[in-house]
Order: structure tokens, then sequence, then C-alpha cells
């Protein structure tokens, strides 16, 4: 089950659902567990083109400006689909 509550919250987890299916992230993370660098998945780019990356984050600062149930939305979904992240120095 879904936390998604909404319309508007069901349809912010299809969109990321859709493009995480669309760039594999499952994939993504597995060649992961061989690769000899970790290199920022590519669908990580397009998250942040929509806005996603920045969805916590006021509108004055740059953000989206959406809270904490849409951010916990969007980590549902990269959780659910295994999204790597980027890797941390």
């Amino acid at each position: 089950m879904s936390i998604a509550i909404s319309e508007e919250h069901r349809a912010l987890a299809q969109t990321v659902a859709s493009l995480l299916t669309k760039h594999q992230s499952r994939a993504a993370a597995r060649s992961l567990l061989d690769a000899e660098t970790e290199p920022v998945p590519v669908f990580w780019a397009e998250l942040g083109g929509l806005g996603l990356l920045g969805l916590h984050v006021p509108e004055e600062l740059g953000g989206s400006g959406f809270g904490l149930a849409e951010t916990l939305i969007v980590a549902e979904q990269m959780g659910r689909h295994l999204a790597p992240g980027p890797r941390r120095a």
C-alpha cells in the first residue's frame, strides 16, 4: 500500500515510478555491485529537472516548496524501485 493519499500524491508517485522504470533503476543498482567506480545514475539529472530533488526546499530558496508528505512519496518510490543515489564523498 502506498502512502499517497490524494490524487495529486498518486500522480506524483506514478511519475517517479515511471521515470525509474524507464531508466531501469534496479539494473543500475545491480551494476554498482561490481563497478570499480560509482557514477551518478543517469536518472538523477531528470529527477532534478522535474524539481524532485528540491521538493522539500522552500520556493524562495530555489526549491519546489512542498512538504513532508510529497518528499516521503518520492522516497517511497525510490526505495520500491531500488534507485541508487549519488555516493557521498
